[in-house]
């Protein structure tokens, strides 16, 4: 049975971030909740589970995190399963620079994605319920590879602020997703007492390579250079924010994705 759904549904996909002391960060993404932006089609990146966790001591934070992706192709009706797990270091000097260095395994294959899907689809009522329409197909046993990562962050401003990134990660093995990616975007945010409401845009320019077959099917990552536009409304009330977010091209795929986190601050 599969572990990492449950457990990041049960608690409700939080991102949280404070200062000294615990900070545990989670989020879910599904191409279903791109709703009247765009149609959902469950192909390429189906669905995202994401949690982190990390304890912060002054300038410092170490910590864990860990990406389970399900990647569908109706178009060949394969599928894949990518699970990251990352030991982090994230050095905090100040309020506008944040550097954080990753590594850790990668794991493709069948991992528990068809069991999830089929499942929710009988639960939901939701998506197709015919094992013929669902992509069943695995293509390989379960391949591993090691991950090493870098992201630097930076911010500036106010209610109206402007950030950017500058992310990339590299695969040691025959899996795994070895990526470059610059963004920039824009925030404005408006307050009233203890909330605060906000409304953001980015640009991301990324490249992204794999050597799996298994993460090259049509939807999922593909090569060259490509613009990923973004777009997200978020509310605040205290230490809780609750954020909304629409990806056109996410991570290279052509395909549209949709993201919700919860933070705490």
């Amino acid at each position: 049975m599969r572990l990492i759904g449950p457990v990041v549904s049960a608690i409700l996909l939080a991102r949280v971030v404070y200062a000294d002391g615990w900070e545990i960060r989670a989020g879910i993404g599904n191409d279903a909740l791109n709703g009247f932006v765009s149609r959902s089609d469950d192909n390429g990146f189906t669905n995202d589970f994401r949690l982190a966790l990390r304890r912060r001591e002054g300038d410092w934070a170490l910590g864990g995190s860990i990406l389970d992706r399900m990647i569908t192709s109706s178009e060949v009706m394969q599928r894949s399963d990518l699970v990251e797990l990352f030991a982090t270091a994230t050095w905090l000097p100040n309020a506008l620079v944040a550097l954080q260095l990753r590594a850790g395994p990668t794991f493709v294959g069948g991992l528990g994605g068809l069991w999830v899907q089929t499942h929710w689809h009988r639960i939901s009522n939701m998506g197709p319920r015919d094992p013929r329409k669902v992509p069943t197909l695995y293509t390989h046993d379960v391949r591993t590879a090691g991950v090493v990562g870098l992201r630097a962050d930076t911010s500036y401003g106010g209610h109206i602020r402007i950030y950017g990134a500058l992310d990339g990660q590299v695969a040691l093995g025959d899996t795994g997703v070895t990526f470059a990616e610059g963004t920039s975007g824009l925030r404005v945010s408006y307050g009233i007492g203890p909330v605060e409401l906000g409304v953001f845009g980015e640009l991301a320019l990324g490249r992204y390579s794999v050597d799996d077959l298994a993460l090259e099917v049509p939807g999922a990552y593909r090569p060259a250079w490509q613009l990923d536009r973004r777009l997200g409304v978020g509310v605040r009330v205290n230490r809780y924010r609750l954020i909304a977010e629409y990806h056109t091209n996410e991570t290279s795929s052509g395909e549209a994705f949709s993201q919700i986190t919860f933070e705490r601050r």
